[in-house]
Formats: C-alpha cells, sequence, structure tokens
C-alpha cells in the first residue's frame, strides 16, 4: 500500500510527448494514473509532529465539561442574584492546527496541539421594574493551555523560516472583566439602552497581555 504519492507528469500535450518522449498516449496514461491516485488517497495531506507526510494520522480525545449555577430572588422576584462556576475544554479547529501551514514551536505541523482549558467563575445581579430593568455582571477566567496563533517576529523567536509563519502555541492564561446595562421604556414602544463592558487578559506564559481576546 502507498501512504503519499508523489507524481511527476511531464506531458499533457500528445504532440510534445510524442516528439519528445516517443509516447503519444503519455498524457491519456497520466491522468489515469493520477485519477486512480486521487481515488486511493484524495487530496488531504497529512503531516505528523514533525512535519513528515503521512497516511491514517488521527486524534481521539474525550473532553469534559460541566457548570453548576446558584440563583436567588430579592424585591419581591424583581430581582435576582446568581454565581457560577463552569469548566469546559475546547478542541483545536482546522486553522489551529493544520489550516493556512500552521507551525508548532518545534516542528513544522501543529497537528498535536493541546486542547484548551478553562475554568470560568461568573456573578452577577438583575433587577427589572415596570419600565426599568439593569444588570451588573463580573467573570474570571482561569485558562491552561490557551491555544495562541503567534505571528510576531517568528523566525527570530523560534529559529522558523523566513516570512515569519503562524506558530500555534499551548500557554497559560488568564481573563477578566465586568459589564453593566440599564434600560429604560419611555412608552410601550420606545425605551433607552446603556451598557458599557471592560475585560483584561494576560497571557501568564510570556508575562504579556493576552492576544486573541
Amino acid at each position: 500500500l502507498v501512504d503519499v504519492y508523489l507524481p511527476d507528469c511531464k506531458y499533457m500535450d500528445p504532440a510534445l510527448s510524442a516528439r519528445w518522449s516517443g509516447a503519444g498516449d503519455y498524457p491519456e496514461v497520466a491522468a489515469a494514473a493520477l485519477a486512480e491516485m486521487y481515488r486511493q488517497r484524495g487530496s488531504v495531506l497529512h503531516l505528523d509532529d514533525q512535519g513528515l507526510a503521512t497516511r491514517g494520522l488521527q486524534r481521539d480525545d474525550t473532553l469534559p465539561s460541566g457548570f453548576v449555577r446558584w440563583e436567588r430572588d430579592f424585591d419581591q422576584s424583581n430581582g435576582t442574584v446568581y454565581a457560577g462556576l463552569g469548566h469546559v475544554q475546547r478542541f483545536p479547529d482546522f486553522w489551529e492546527t493544520v489550516g493556512g501551514f500552521r507551525q508548532s514551536e518545534t516542528s513544522n505541523s501543529a497537528f498535536n496541539t493541546r486542547p484548551e482549558k478553562t475554568t470560568q467563575l461568573d456573578v452577577g445581579v438583575n433587577w427589572k421594574n415596570d419600565r426599568l430593568s439593569t444588570s451588573l455582571s463580573a467573570f474570571y477566567n482561569h485558562i491552561d493551555d490557551y491555544i495562541l496563533i503567534d505571528a510576531f517576529n517568528t523566525s527570530a523567536r523560534f529559529g522558523k523560516p523566513a516570512g515569519n509563519p503562524a506558530v500555534v502555541r499551548n500557554i497559560d492564561a488568564r481573563s477578566y472583566g465586568l459589564e453593566a446595562a440599564l434600560s429604560y421604556a419611555l412608552t410601550p414602544q420606545w425605551k433607552l439602552d446603556a451598557s458599557v463592558a471592560h475585560v483584561r487578559g494576560k497571557n501568564r506564559t510570556d508575562g504579556t497581555p493576552l492576544a486573541q481576546m
């Protein structure tokens, strides 16, 4: 069985193949051979963690997630306070593994990028009456193996080829923020809305602000 085909097609013009190689049917035979190669292996080139082409490379991960939430009403159920704690794991997507010629820090392939693991705490309060509604919430995320696509000066920083190819890295990070919102009904058809939000992120591995928020 063939893992990877590396075809070398010299002619697609029968006149040229007959003149220079004495094989007028070369394009027809070559086209049939290429079609068979495509049927067997398809158009996806699989790479291992060293950037070498291989066949049948796959990953199979089970990623647990869970969430708990506490709520309590007040002011005759006009208001609610709540707190939640959750954990989620995210598998790296196509553009974080093989799309766009992504690389890892140590190889020409990002196929083995680890899943991202986020634990989040959120708290908040909501209140409303006939015309006014308000909300205030805050969150904190503790992220292990955050998936960062790094394209800044990778040639010098990671010894990559000229052109600074994008490097996919697993880093540790945290993010936190808060949001406040207010809505007031002027009439049954018209209302005023206002909101403000603030979010910050930290790359705990490099000690820098977190990109890709």
